[in-house]
């Protein structure tokens, strides 16, 4: 776009937030590189800075827990990244979130519903009754 003259700003929004992916964009003429894992407020405040020609001050880094591993399996809490064996196992923000979860509670139950709040906020209610998240039953 740059090469073709194109100035109007461009952000990147990517699933893999790896440096190099940054870096290359950057250096491409992307004027920001948000992690999707951004809440929207922080993302609408660095698009309204962008679109009134300022640029945001880079964010501190949330302060997180270190790495956890089980066996073969580490999730990065700094990156929100799974890798499996040392390679990079592509999750969503949710699949991570669940994925933590299970990790964290290894050994123990975890019940449908405390990931079900997980994935919709907690005490979300789809459907009837007490248990309001099941809505399939068997005929």
């Amino acid at each position: 776009m740059r090469s073709a003259g194109i100035t109007i700003p461009v952000i990147f929004l990517p699933v893999l937030s790896d440096d190099i992916y940054e870096q290359a964009a950057l250096e491409g003429g992307a004027v920001d590189f948000i992690d999707k894992t951004r809440r929207l407020p922080i993302l609408l405040k660095r698009l309204q800075l962008i679109a009134q020609g300022g640029r945001s001050a880079p964010e501190p880094e949330p302060v997180r827990a270190p790495s956890l591993c089980r066996g073969q399996l580490m999730l990065r809490s700094d990156t929100n990244r799974a890798l499996w064996a040392g390679r990079v196992v592509d999750l969503t923000l949710t699949e991570f979130r669940i994925v933590t979860l299970l990790a964290e509670r290894a050994g123990r139950e975890v019940g449908y519903r405390e990931i079900y709040d997980l994935v919709y906020g907690k005490d979300f209610v789809a459907g009837h009754g007490a248990a309001g998240h099941r809505r399939s039953r068997r005929r």
